[in-house]
């Protein structure tokens, strides 16, 4: 739009942007032929890309995960994008394009050139990354406005630093799970010190995730970890089920029944911090089926 109202022709409009934008346009093009289309996603909680994009802007002010809470951040956050975009088209500046495209319109489109449905608030950290960006527009915008925008720019800007400072304290107090407590709890209290067996509730996450901890913990200990399509009669026992961190920790249930009538019990619960790692739900095999 600037070029135009400088009244540059169409080549001259095409030729500065093929300047400013081949050589990036070139490297993402190269990565993708290199790597990115090797990329295969192995699992994970379904989450559409208007669920991931709401729960994005709740998280862009942080705080716990309390759903009326993140119903208030996301309601603050999309009242400061409003904002944001009514002083910039106030001011005439054109960066309100790039804010949208950015912050709205990439994002939303999404499923127009992928299928999956996994689109967790990570999918998007470049357009909430260009959110608070903005937000530093209103609250500069506040604070010139005089001494009551003052106020409210300070006080906002404290209420931020605070709710995430409590996502700063679960981090330092939950870790990314504490997956090596977990590991250790499970092998002190089982029943055959033999071999351990496990099972999971999502194989790819949870295996991928003991295999590591297990090599690097335990060594050449012998241990089973039995997936789905080769789960015992017997059953494992351990089973480990798995939730996202950016819900509560809440399990699926205090018991359950396997395919072969085995008995499990909720023992233990290791959360994780928000958006940080998945929490696991430890279930110990209670009673086993017999053979008829």
């Amino acid at each position: 739009m600037r070029l135009l109202r400088e009244e540059f022709s169409i080549p001259g409009i095409i030729g500065w942007t093929a300047a400013c934008y081949t050589a990036p346009f070139a490297y993402l093009a190269a990565l993708y032929f290199v790597d990115i289309r090797y990329l295969q996603i192995g699992g994970g909680t379904p989450i559409s890309v208007l669920d991931g994009y709401k729960a994005t802007l709740a998280w862009a002010l942080g705080g716990p995960n309390v759903p009326w809470l993140q119903l208030f951040t996301e309601a603050i956050s999309v009242a400061g994008l409003v904002a944001g975009f009514a002083i910039l088209a106030k001011e005439r500046s054109e960066e309100w394009i790039f804010f949208l495209g950015a912050i709205v319109i990439v994002p939303l489109v999404m499923t127009v050139f992928e299928h999956g449905t996994l689109h967790y608030v990570r999918y998007f950290i470049v357009a909430l990354g260009f959110l608070l960006l903005l937000f530093g527009r209103v609250l500069g915008w506040l604070f010139e406005s005089g001494h009551i925008g003052k106020i409210v720019s300070g006080a906002f800007c404290l209420l931020f630093m605070t709710i995430n400072g409590w996502d700063v304290a679960s981090l330092l107090k939950y870790g990314r799970g504490h997956i090596a407590e977990a590991l250790n709890f499970m092998v002190e209290n089982a029943k055959d010190q033999s071999v351990v067996t496990f099972g999971g509730e999502q194989d790819f996450r949870i295996q991928f995730v003991l295999a590591f901890y297990w090599r690097e913990m335990m060594g050449d200990r012998p241990a089973e970890y039995y997936d789905h399509e080769h789960w015992p009669f017997e059953g494992p026992e351990w089973v480990i089920f798995h939730g996202e961190s950016f819900r509560e920790p809440s399990p699926p249930g205090k018991r359950f029944t396997d395919k072969f009538g085995n008995g499990f019990e909720l023992v233990r619960t290791f959360p994780t911090a928000p958006l940080s790692g998945v929490h696991w739900f430890i279930y110990h095999k209670t009673s086993a089926q017999s053979r008829s």
